[in-house]
């Protein structure tokens, strides 16, 4: 009896090479690919890897077992790669806010699963989700995020949210406006009237 396994369906961007993952034990455990419009490194390996035609936006491979000896025949199994484009980073805007504040970054287009980093590269998300909110900003610092679409994921986004130094006690000055961060108190004194 002759068992067999093309490996998992696969999801990859354009013009990547797919490792593929067969399985033939029992009777034999040789055999062939079949099947896309690419081409198979040799197709009579079961770890070959496929390359996608240009333009190819799916392929189903067969993997045929040989036929083994006895009375059991040949046996196939399939395997379906899906090619999906990259989608565009995210769009989300950098933020100025005054030092020790938290703030949220929010990305929007194109959709997808946001996921959040501290690096450019690399590193384990900080949030998943299309709101980020930061810790205390103590100073100017760059987030990064990118979007998964499709199984396929971005290019990352960043963010800058600068670190802006509370001003000093606030005073009224002879435009009559004052500067204060959001939550802090002013008073304002009025002058030149008897009135």
């Amino acid at each position: 009896r002759v068992i067999i396994s093309a490996g998992p369906d696969q999801t990859v961007s354009p013009g990547v090479p797919v490792q593929l993952a067969g399985v033939i034990t029992g009777g034999t455990t040789t055999g062939k690919w079949t099947g896309g419009a690419g081409t198979f490194s040799d197709p009579t390996k079961k770890d070959a890897v496929y390359t996608p035609a240009p333009g190819e936006k799916a392929a189903t491979l067969t993997l045929t077992s040989d036929d083994p000896v006895g009375p059991c025949n040949f046996r196939t199994s399939t395997v379906t790669i899906n090619i999906n484009p990259v989608p565009a980073a995210p769009t989300a805007p950098g933020k100025s806010v005054c030092t020790g504040s938290t703030t949220n970054l929010v990305a929007t287009a194109p959709g997808g699963t946001y996921r959040w980093y501290s690096d450019a590269t690399g590193g384990t998300p900080l949030k998943v989700g299309p709101i980020f909110t930061t810790p205390p900003i103590l100073n100017d610092i760059t987030y990064y995020v990118a979007t998964t679409v499709g199984g396929i994921t971005s290019a990352r986004t960043p963010v800058l949210v600068k670190a802006i130094p509370p001003p000093s006690a606030p005073t009224v000055g002879t435009n009559n406006t004052a500067t204060v961060c959001e939550g802090q108190s002013a008073i304002l004194t009025a002058s030149g009237s008897t009135g």
